[in-house]
C-alpha cells in the first residue's frame, strides 16, 4: 500500500469522519441557498401564508372528492380530461411542521428555508456514517465504513430532496427511518435497551414525515433474515413493535383518504395492486438504472412507449451483473443485508415516476454493498467493476448534483418567467384558452397560485386544449368551435397521464360539458388517447372577455383562433424541463 492510501485509509478510519462528513454532504450542495422558491414550492407557498386552504394539507393535492374535482375542472385549476376521482393525498406531516416552523420565523427568506434542508441532509449524513461504522465495526479493514459513508454523503439522490424545498420530506422519511434500523441492529447485537424503544418511534416519525419511509421495513426484513444471530424466530418476534406501527400508520392511511387513485404517474399498491404490478418492473429497471449509472432513471421517461423494451432490458442486465459481482461474496451475512435490504427498498418507490431522488434508502444498501467488496479486495475482472463503481459514486455523482441542481433552478424560472408572460391587464374577468402548453401540471396551474400569492390579477377560468410536447393542428369550424389534430395524442408523455390513468381510456363520441365550453372525443388512438378533440365555446372565438395564448418553448403570447375553414400548425415545443 503506498503513502497516498495509507494516509487515506486512516482519514476514513478517523473518528472525525463521523462529524465531518456531514459537513462535506452539506457543503457539497450549498448552491441550493440560492436556489429560491420552486415549482410546487409555490403551490405550497400560497397555503402557508394563509392564503388557501388548511396548511397542514401541503400534500394533499386531491383528495378524490368528485365534488370538488369537478369545481377544480370548472374552474380550470384541473383540465377538462381529470378523472373525477383523481386522488393524489400523501401522509407527511412532520415534514409539514418542518415547513410551518419555516414561514413562522422566515417566511420570506428561501435561502434559510433550504440552510434548515441543508441541516435535514446533515442530520441524515451523521445518521447513515453512525450505522456504517457501527455495521462494519468487526470487519479487518474498518476504513471501509468511512468510504461507505463518503459514497452515501456524495450521492446525487440527495440533490433534490436536500434543494427543493416541497422534497425534504424525504430527509426526513430516510434519517428516521434509517435511525429505526440502526437502533433495531444495536439493541438485537447487544441487548442496548434504549433501542426497543427508539425502534418503533423512529419509525413512527419516517412515517410520519413521508411514503419513503416505508422503505425502513425492507432494512428491518433483511436485518432479520440476514443478521440476526437468535434465528428467525426470535428476529421475527423482535419485529412485532415495528409490525405494529406499521399496522397502524397502514389503517391511518387507508382509512384517513391517503393514497392515489385514477392517476397515471401515481399509483397505490394497497388500493390497486394489479396497476402496480404492471407499473413496477419498468420503474424498478428505471431505478436500478439511476443507481448504478451515469444514466437518472428521471431520463427513463423521455424514451416513451416504443423504449419500454429497451429499459426493462437494461434493468435485467444491471440486475445479473450485480449478481455476478457479488456472487463469490453471498456468504457474507453483511452483504446479503445490504443486497436484499436495497433491492427490497425498490418496491415502494415504484408506486411514482422514477426518478433519482427517490433513492435514499436503495442507495445506503448499494454503498454497503460496495463497502463489503472492498473489504473482501476482489481480484480480476470484479476488481476492475468495482474501482469503476467506486470512483463513479465518488466523481460523478458531484458532477451530476451540480447539473441536477441547475436544472432544477433552471425549471423553476421558466415556470415563473412563463407565469409572468401572460397579460396582466384585465385578466381577472376573462376566460383563458391556453392551446398547447407543455405541460398540465405547472404552466396552467402555476398562472392561478403564482398571481394569487403575489397579489397580482388572475384569470376567471382556464381552458387547456392540449399539450405541446406534440404536434398539435387547430383548424376553424365555425366561429364558436375548433378541431384539435394531435400527432401524438393528448397524452405523449408519462407526465401528461398525471390527471387520468391509461386504465380510463377515452372512446369516440365521449363529451364534457363545463360553463361556456365543451369538449367532445372524435378520433382515438390504439391506446385510447384521443387525437382529434372539438371544443365548442358558447360565443364566439377571440371575444373580449376571452385570452387566447400559446406556448413558443419559453412564454406565452397572444394567439388568434382560426377563422372557419382555416388551419393552423403549432410545432410541437419544449417545456420548462427542456
Amino acid at each position: 500500500m503506498n503513502r497516498f492510501a495509507q494516509r487515506l485509509v486512516r482519514v476514513l478510519e478517523s473518528p472525525v469522519t463521523l462529524w465531518a462528513l456531514p459537513l462535506l454532504g452539506a457543503a457539497v450542495l450549498c448552491g441550493a441557498l440560492d436556489g429560491g422558491f420552486q415549482l410546487d414550492d409555490h403551490f405550497q407557498r400560497y397555503r402557508l401564508l394563509g392564503l388557501g386552504e388548511d396548511s397542514m394539507q401541503l400534500f394533499v393535492f386531491y383528495d378524490g372528492d368528485v365534488d370538488s374535482n369537478l369545481a377544480e375542472r370548472e374552474a380550470g385549476t384541473l383540465p377538462w380530461w381529470v378523472s373525477p376521482k383523481l386522488r393524489h393525498a400523501n401522509f407527511r406531516y412532520l415534514s409539514v411542521l418542518t415547513m410551518q416552523l419555516d414561514y413562522l420565523l422566515w417566511p420570506h427568506s428561501p435561502a434559510l428555508m433550504h440552510l434548515h434542508s441543508l441541516l435535514w441532509l446533515a442530520a441524515l449524513v451523521l445518521v447513515v456514517t453512525a450505522f456504517f461504522r457501527y455495521l462494519f465495526r468487526e470487519s479487518s479493514a474498518r476504513w471501509v465504513a468511512g468510504l461507505a459513508a463518503l459514497m452515501y454523503a456524495l450521492d446525487d439522490a440527495h440533490v433534490l430532496p436536500a434543494g427543493y424545498l416541497a422534497n425534504r420530506n424525504a430527509l426526513l422519511a430516510a434519517a428516521f427511518g434509517l435511525a429505526s434500523v440502526h437502533c433495531h441492529t444495536r439493541w438485537r447485537e447487544e441487548q442496548w435497551r434504549p433501542g426497543f424503544w427508539l425502534t418503533p418511534l423512529f419509525l413512527s416519525l419516517a412515517f410520519a414525515s413521508g411514503e419513503l419511509g416505508v422503505s425502513a421495513l425492507a432494512y428491518l426484513f433483511a436485518y432479520a433474515v440476514c443478521l440476526d444471530r437468535e434465528g428467525l424466530r426470535a428476529a421475527s418476534l423482535a419485529l412485532v413493535p415495528s409490525g405494529l406501527v406499521a399496522t397502524l400508520w397502514m389503517l391511518t392511511y387507508r382509512f384517513g383518504g391517503f393514497g392515489s387513485s385514477d392517476s397515471g404517474l401515481y399509483v397505490d399498491p394497497g388500493a390497486d395492486p394489479l396497476g402496480f404490478l404492471y407499473l413496477s418492473l419498468d420503474r424498478i429497471s428505471a431505478l436500478l438504472l439511476g443507481q448504478w449509472t451515469p444514466i437518472p432513471a428521471d431520463w427513463t421517461v423521455l424514451v416513451g412507449p416504443s423504449g419500454a423494451g429497451g429499459v426493462r432490458a437494461a434493468g435485467v442486465l444491471i440486475f445479473a451483473g450485480l449478481a455476478s459481482l457479488l456472487w463469490p461474496q453471498r456468504s457474507q451475512p453483511l452483504l446479503r443485508f445490504f443486497a436484499l435490504g436495497s433491492f427490497l427498498s425498490l418496491l415502494p418507490i415504484a408506486a411514482t415516476g422514477p426518478q433519482n431522488r427517490l433513492l435514499l434508502f436503495v442507495s445506503f444498501g448499494a454503498a454497503g454493498l460496495l463497502g463489503c467488496l472492498a473489504a473482501a479486495r476482489p481480484s480480476g475482472w470484479r476488481r476492475w467493476v468495482l474501482v469503476g463503481l467506486v470512483a463513479m459514486h465518488l466523481t460523478l455523482s458531484i458532477a451530476a448534483g451540480q447539473i441536477v441542481l441547475t436544472f432544477q433552478e433552471r425549471a423553476a424560472r421558466a415556470m415563473e418567467v412563463a407565469s409572468s408572460s401572460v397579460p396582466d391587464e384585465g385578466l381577472e374577468t376573462k376566460e383563458l384558452v391556453l392551446v398547447n402548453p407543455s405541460d398540465s401540471i405547472y404552466l396552467p396551474t402555476a398562472v392561478f397560485m403564482m398571481r394569487w400569492t403575489d397579489g397580482r390579477p388572475a384569470p376567471h377560468t382556464i381552458r387547456v386544449l392540449s399539450h405541446g410536447s406534440t404536434d398539435v393542428e387547430v383548424e376553424g369550424v365555425d366561429p364558436n368551435t375548433v378541431e384539435l389534430e394531435l400527432a401524438q395524442g393528448l397524452f405523449p408523455d408519462a407526465m401528461s397521464r398525471y390527471h387520468r390513468s391509461s386504465r380510463l381510456p377515452f372512446v369516440p363520441g365521449d363529451r364534457v360539458e363545463l360553463e361556456g365550453f365543451s369538449a367532445e372525443v372524435l378520433e382515438v388512438g390504439s391506446t385510447g388517447d384521443p387525437t382529434r378533440l372539438r371544443y365548442r365555446f358558447s360565443s364566439a372565438l377571440g371575444r373580449e372577455d376571452q385570452l387566447w395564448l400559446v406556448w413558443n418553448g419559453a412564454t406565452f403570447e397572444r394567439w388568434r383562433p382560426p377563422k372557419p375553414g382555416e388551419t393552423k400548425l403549432l410545432p410541437r415545443r419544449a417545456g420548462i424541463f427542456g
